[in-house]
């Protein structure tokens, strides 16, 4: 799928750099997985746990690592070669114009915005197995204990939420249009209190920082050495007393 893409790397590459990073001070490193991809099939997505275990096993549970999964969306991005050549890639665009995109906006849940679909994976596909690959990697962190039982707990539940609200928007969405707004609007509240990082707990996607970061005072200490090399003498001519 990588390769499909125009990337060329491996898993390998990836992990030996993961292992370099943390090994020479990394305070965090965030992965992430990308569901909706090219030639991505549903089963691919439910891999995605199993790899994060295997991941982070080879790490030795290292807490500084976090994995993260989404949705490619909500758009292939207008003038890209995915956008311009969809097809080829193994999609089937939704929308094209200014106007489609923005109808797109107004639609009540992700799977009805995306202005994509894939050839390997059916838009019903593709939200249970971003669920369940949430899910998933929740579970893994908590194991390995880079998020704490009462933060899984949660993102879990609200995964579970997610699930039931788009089972009601997609009754709603096949049902009768006449009152599907008034529907959909009774629904919005609900959707409000699990449309916020559903897979993940927001504060997760918050780097920690410090006041005064040891990159910043190497970086002030270089410039500080260069400039003062630049306002004094030459050594060569210091070294004979000359000024």
């Amino acid at each position: 799928m990588r390769r499909t893409f125009g990337k060329t790397y491996s898993n390998e590459a990836v992990e030996a750099s993961i292992g370099y990073a943390l090994k020479h001070g990394c305070e965090r490193l965030d992965v992430y997985f990308m569901t909706g991809i090219p030639k991505q099939t549903a089963a691919s997505v439910l891999e995605t746990g199993e790899y994060c275990e295997h991941l982070y096993e080879r790490i030795g549970g290292d807490k500084r690592l976090l994995v993260f999964t989404s949705p490619m969306a909500p758009f292939l991005d207008p003038g890209s070669m995915v956008f311009e050549n969809p097809e080829k890639f193994g999609y089937t665009l939704r929308c094209r114009t200014l106007e489609e995109h923005r109808q797109a906006l107004l639609q009540p849940s992700w799977k009805y915005i995306m202005n994509y679909e894939s050839a390997s994976m059916s838009p019903d596909e593709h939200v249970e197995a971003t669920y369940q690959a949430g899910i998933d990697l929740n579970r893994v962190k908590a194991r390995f204990g880079a998020v704490d039982a009462e933060t899984a707990a949660r993102t879990e539940d609200r995964i579970g939420q997610a699930r039931v609200v788009m089972g009601r928007i997609d009754q709603i969405m096949n049902g009768d249009t006449p009152t599907r707004r008034g529907r959909l609007l009774d629904l919005k509240h609900h959707v409000d209190s699990v449309n916020e990082s559903t897979v993940c707990e927001k504060k997760e996607l918050v780097w920690p920082t410090k006041l005064i970061s040891p990159q910043a005072l190497a970086c002030a200490g270089l410039w500080l050495q260069e400039t003062l090399g630049r306002l004094g003498p030459p050594k060569e001519r210091y070294d004979r007393g000359e000024t």
